[in-house]
């Protein structure tokens, strides 16, 4: 799946499950789309309709990768 800034809003909520982009990126592994989001301060604690965060999807899916990355942002704050 590719994301583009210019195609994607950061922000914005997909489907009934209300996943965003970083929801998609950190399920796929994508650890460069999620570096990118992350740089354009997309919200990593964001959580859809099951109450599962970015972080969440992407320790469902073993993606070691970018849990490493989710958490060494300093806005990143489990709740």
């Amino acid at each position: 799946m590719l994301f583009t800034l210019e195609s994607c809003c950061i922000g914005r909520v997909c489907h009934v499950v209300q996943n965003t982009a970083v929801h998609y990126a950190c399920s796929g592994g994508h650890v460069e789309a999620v570096q990118l989001l992350l740089e354009y301060k997309a919200d990593v604690a964001v959580k859809n309709t099951y109450d599962q965060s970015p972080l969440d999807h992407a320790i469902d899916n073993m993606n070691s990768d970018v849990v490493t990355v989710m958490l060494k942002i300093k806005r990143y704050i489990p709740n």
